[in-house]
């Protein structure tokens, strides 16, 4: 886990393949500054996926690098209001989804779970947890 706030955040994420950069990143939060380090922290010829919608982003530094954009947009923000009612009646239902938990350091267990289609969904902790094999 890193310190999003910490001014030598690019070079820790690059640090972490050698001064390279991720293969793939994703970011989630449509924030644009978030939306550039993604771009920033991934390698040459490497993918980027941004799953959050809004802002402005500059996109200068993709095609130099020969990155790949993926945008995921996968619900309707519409149906929000009927979402959350629902999430407020069935309540603690939702719960039998999570089939296993996972800590960080066991995402590759927490894939090769997924991939085999015998589980519901599958949720990782950046930290351990005492009730966690």
């Amino acid at each position: 886990v890193i310190d999003p706030s910490d001014p030598d955040l690019l070079p820790i994420l690059k640090s972490l393949n050698a001064g390279v950069g991720a293969d793939k990143t994703v970011d989630c939060t449509a924030v644009p500054a978030a939306q550039k380090l993604a771009i920033e922290a991934t390698r040459r010829r490497g993918q980027v996926a941004f799953v959050g919608w809004g802002g402005r982003i500059e996109l200068d530094n993709m095609v130099p690098q020969g990155l790949s954009l993926h945008g995921i947009w996968h619900w309707n923000l519409r149906l929000a209001p009927r979402m959350m009612q629902m999430i407020g009646r069935i309540g603690p239902a939702l719960d039998r989804l999570i089939t296993h938990r996972f800590p960080l350091d066991r995402i590759q267990d927490a894939w090769d779970l997924q991939l085999t289609g015998q589980c519901g969904k599958v949720i990782l902790h950046p930290f351990p947890r005492e009730d966690e094999p």
